[in-house]
């Protein structure tokens, strides 16, 4: 279903956690819900009703979003970006090339609105944006994760450190002293 683009096989479409890409489907009620609201959104998940439980247990549910299920109709796998971590988006980088030539060449056309907008809309930020560039903001993104990877599985190795403070330990300072 989906279409080709330049020949490659494999797709997936990356969203950061901006508010128009995670609007959700199937909200959870909040706190404020009474009990019989609570109840409704319940039975139309078709999540059982216990006896016994507290609010916040029976809304456990993963969120579905909105985007997600567009995206996914259509044949392509969607990657979400942890929260915060901007740098592992070449889009990002993109973003902050365009901004800099737009800094660079605000002043000739003035600063309002009209020329903002005009820089941006002609695409003339975002020319320098070549298959070139592209490419190394999708190398540094790639070694970026490569080495966050290779720091996390480091982490990961070292062995735990355990203290155990014991009352009546005889391989103290204090014992040593005491031998003497």
């Amino acid at each position: 279903m989906r279409p080709p683009l330049n020949n490659v096989n494999a797709y997936a479409v990356i969203l950061d956690n901006a508010p128009y890409h995670s609007e959700i489907l199937n909200k959870s009620p909040t706190n404020s819900f009474n009990v019989d609201k609570s109840k409704e959104w319940l039975t139309n998940e078709y999540i059982s009703i216990p006896q016994h439980i507290l609010k916040s247990e029976s809304w456990s549910k993963p969120k579905i979003f909105m985007v997600d299920q567009v995206i996914e109709s259509y044949g392509y796998q969607v990657l979400r970006l942890p929260p915060y971590y901007c740098q592992f988006n070449p889009i990002e980088y993109i973003w902050g090339i365009a901004k800099q030539y737009y800094d660079n060449h605000i002043g000739p056309n003035g600063y309002t609105d009209e020329a903002v907008w005009e820089t941006f809309s002609i695409g003339e930020a975002f020319s320098i944006a070549t298959p070139e560039v592209w490419r190394n903001c999708i190398s540094k993104c790639e070694k970026l994760i490569e080495d966050w990877w290779i720091r996390e599985n480091k982490i990961n190795e070292i062995s735990p450190i355990i203290i155990t403070i014991n009352g009546d330990d005889s391989d103290g300072y204090d014992s040593v002293n005491n031998n003497d």
